[in-house]
């Protein structure tokens, strides 16, 4: 069974849905990371590109691990800042 960190992480809750990065610098970034890609293999040539293209696939595969690790430490610390918010002892009394 899932925690319900990796069910929000996983879109299972649909918050994931619900965000896409729509900034037009990302998705300059993004397009430009795609065709230095798709240039890369090209000058490869065969058998090369299917080498690079497998060991790319490995490390995609991997790259959701490591956002939900990051993702989960990152919720956890907002957590532990909230807790910390509430529970500070500094409640101000005012004078009536």
């Amino acid at each position: 069974m899932n925690t319900i960190l990796q069910q929000l992480y996983n879109g299972e809750i649909c918050l994931t849905e619900q965000y896409r990065p729509i900034l037009e610098e990302y998705q300059a970034i993004r397009k430009k990371h795609m065709d230095y890609y798709k240039n890369f293999i090209e000058k490869l040539g065969s058998p090369l590109d299917k080498g690079f293209i497998k060991i790319m696939d490995v490390q995609f595969e991997t790259a959701p691990l490591n956002f939900f690790q990051m993702f989960s430490d990152g919720f956890k610390l907002g957590a532990k800042m909230m807790i910390k918010v509430l529970y500070s002892g500094d409640e101000k009394t005012t004078a009536e």
